[in-house]
């Protein structure tokens, strides 16, 4: 028992110390690509921000504006500093935290030398780190599809059924937060429902993990919506986004 908790230990360390070599990566790429601005969809977004943070009204009519989500990091870091540069800065959060994830998610299933391999491999992805310096949606929708994905992992490999209902309201909230930024990562949505009808062809309950994974997700919209009502003054939802022709109905 004592070797075992020793080893356990020794794993946790191990996991860290990955961990944290993947963030001094991730953090050194970002370091390197943040340029402040790229073109007009950061401007859109960084203005969007900044009129929340000085109290005006954004517009719903924008496509930028709607991702509120998106806007609240740059708005409250601006409203705190009045300054563009850190308003946009904290993004590369996102990729540094995607590296985490990505880190974890492979941990699940390889020893740590082949997770933090997957990790770095997924830094190297060039539609990543080539966004990690900018004021755009695609990292953090990234980073919250890879979470819903770790958790959704998790929930199938627990056999503890409170820690299951636990794991599903995480993975719908994730998914609800990447759906928030960028209305495609609608798309991930396949791969719990999937498991879900899945589980009722073999006839295992999957109701509590439905209801849960369905109500995390419905939390975070209201959350938004809440989001929309004081920043647009009046009722939204990305939901409705979906309504309208653009990238995602091709």
């Amino acid at each position: 028992r004592r070797r075992t908790m020793t080893g356990s230990v020794m794993g946790r360390t191990r996991d860290i110390a990955a961990a944290g070599a993947v963030a001094a990566i991730a953090v050194a790429i970002a370091w390197l690509y943040y340029t402040g601005l790229y073109c007009s969809d950061d401007t859109r977004y960084l203005l969007g921000a900044i009129r929340i943070a000085v109290g005006e009204d954004i517009s719903t009519a924008s496509l930028a504006e709607r991702r509120v989500a998106l806007l609240i990091p740059a708005a409250a870091m601006y409203a705190a500093t009045r300054s563009i540069d850190w308003a946009i800065a904290i993004y590369p959060l996102f990729y540094v935290g995607l590296g985490i994830m990505a880190y974890a998610l492979a941990r699940l299933f390889f020893p740590v030398a082949r997770a933090l391999l997957a990790a770095l491999l997924a830094l190297a992805q060039p539609a990543l780190f080539l966004y990690s310096g900018a004021l755009m949606p695609d990292l953090g929708s990234a980073f919250f599809i890879v979470l819903a994905l770790y958790l959704l992992c998790r929930m199938i490999l627990d056999d503890d059924r409170r820690r299951q209902v636990v794991f599903a309201v995480g993975t719908g909230a994730g998914i609800g937060a990447a759906f928030a930024l960028k209305e495609s990562s609608a798309i991930v949505l396949a791969a719990p429902l999937a498991l879900l009808v899945a589980g009722m062809a073999r006839k295992r309950p999957v109701a509590a993990p439905a209801v849960a994974m369905f109500a995390g997700l419905a939390a975070v919209l209201l959350l938004e919506s809440i989001l929309f009502r004081f920043t647009a003054g009046h009722w939204y939802s990305s939901i409705a986004s979906l309504l309208d022709p653009h990238d995602f109905s091709r």
